[in-house]
């Protein structure tokens, strides 16, 4: 297969400029916080992609749950230019942390997921101390990255969906990491990391699709990077699969307006087709996506069939530039193949994305030649679960590429057994994990992590 950096064969932007005006696009999205240094600077097309373009000390500390600080060394945002799956230039921020014991030779990139239309929970103002928009998702996730630093190594979490939380666009999410990445490479002077860092990627759920995508695009985007490993997991591999289940009224109707919403931030085209399709009384409830977090808009959107809000109903969505939009920026497996090798864990029973979707693109990963160790549990596990329960090998994993310990090539899946669960419990995974809980009932965090 010939890979392709542009996410679309024809370009929804020439079949769509004699039937859209651009300036009719619904206004986008604020600056993340309302925060003016975010905004880009003037000298963002002179920089290439992956390079700093300013940093500042991370103006609140790291937060296990947005209210007790986490104390570091040290913790920066740098901006940084990328794109968007557009192929627009776009300068975006990431988040870096600095352990108490660095070891400048480990770049863990970590991936966060906000899973929202809504800039105002990108991961550089969720990780941190009293944030404008408190998520209580951020207490759910924070674990590996608290493991990460207990290792030594080097932070980083970039604001995978972009400024203008773009979600679920998938060449947005792998540009913004793999361009946090370089830019990481060049941050001796602020960081202190080397230049040759080994780098690992982890991400779940919204987290594991950043991180499935900057796999996927890392041959065609980024070849220069040596990524050790990813390990990710609770994929959604095809976003155009679970609209079939919303048009059916089977599926998770929230899905709808965080999918059409976000990726109308990358192409302006989609959102001026969504001012012509909406049910003008029902449009403004449509858009309100772009201000509610993961929780508001499962709150918001559960219940309300996403066919009700368009004027032909969910037939509109074959239009050409919903359709081709939705495949090409939310189905992987039709891009490249990653070069960088996985560890990927996944429930069976998983009820935000059906499994099937996943064993089908770790098949054709493997049928090209990619490197996929796979656990699947077989315990009927939830999604959420998933992510606690199976971590602790993908880190064991993650460790042993840090240390340098080769990876066999080719791919093998395992069924996931309660004693393979219990062997890959380490009391210094576990820690954290059980003091992200303790914290989540407003307990006290362990000795280990006094707080600020």
């Amino acid at each position: 297969m010939s890979p392709t950096i542009n996410p679309w064969h024809r370009s929804p932007a020439e079949t769509s400029t004699a039937l859209h005006q651009l300036e009719k696009r619904h206004p986008p999205p604020p600056l993340p916080g309302n925060d003016t240094w975010y905004a880009a600077p003037d000298n963002l097309t002179s920089v290439p992609p992956g390079g700093i373009l300013k940093w500042r000390p991370a103006p609140r500390p790291l937060s296990l749950d947005n209210v007790v600080a986490i104390p570091v060394k040290e913790m920066y945002q740098i901006q940084y230019r990328t794109q968007n799956a557009a192929g627009t230039p776009i300068a975006n921020v990431l988040t870096a942390i600095i352990p108490e014991s660095p070891n400048f030779n480990h770049l863990f990139s970590y991936i966060y997921f906000s899973d929202t239309p809504c800039p105002n929970y990108n991961p550089s103002l969720e990780m941190t101390l009293r944030p404008c928009y408190p998520m209580l998702f951020t207490k759910e996730q924070i674990g590996p990255l608290v493991e990460a630093l207990d290792q030594g190594w080097i932070v980083a979490v970039p604001d995978d969906n972009g400024p203008e939380a773009s979600f679920p666009s998938g060449p947005t999410m792998a540009y913004t990491t793999l361009d946090s990445m370089r830019a990481m490479l060049q941050s001796e002077h602020i960081t202190g990391l080397s230049s040759n860092a080994i780098i690992t990627l982890n991400g779940y759920s919204g987290g594991g699709i950043s991180a499935a995508w900057t796999g996927e695009l890392h041959p065609v985007y980024a070849p220069e990077l040596d990524i050790a490993g990813i390990a990710l997991g609770g994929l959604v591999p095809n976003f155009t699969y679970l609209s079939e289940f919303i048009r059916e009224g089977t599926g998770y109707f929230a899905w709808g307006p965080i999918t059409l919403v976000g990726l109308s931030h990358d192409y302006p085209q989609l959102s001026s087709w969504l001012d012509e399709n909406l049910i003008p009384e029902k449009a403004a409830d449509f858009w309100l996506a772009e201000t509610l977090s993961i929780q508001g808009i499962a709150d918001k959107y559960t219940t309300i069939p996403t066919c009700s809000y368009f004027t032909r109903g969910c037939d509109a969505w074959s239009d050409e530039i919903p359709s081709s939009i939705l495949y090409n920026s939310t189905t992987m497996g039709i891009h490249s193949t990653p070069k960088a090798p996985w560890y990927l864990y996944e429930t069976a029973a998983d009820e935000v994305s059906p499994i099937n979707l996943t064993r089908a693109l770790y098949e054709k990963y493997c049928a090209q030649g990619a490197t996929i160790y796979y656990e699947e549990s077989q315990l009927g596990l939830a999604h959420a679960t998933e992510s606690v329960v199976n971590f602790p090998g993908a880190f064991e994993w993650m460790k042993e590429r840090h240390a340098g310990v080769p990876v066999s090539p080719g791919c093998k899946k395992v069924d996931v057994s309660i004693p393979t669960l219990m062997s890959g419990w380490p009391i210094s995974i576990l820690e954290p994990v059980i003091d992200t809980l303790i914290a989540e009932f407003d307990g006290a965090l362990s000795p280990k992590w006094t707080v600020i």
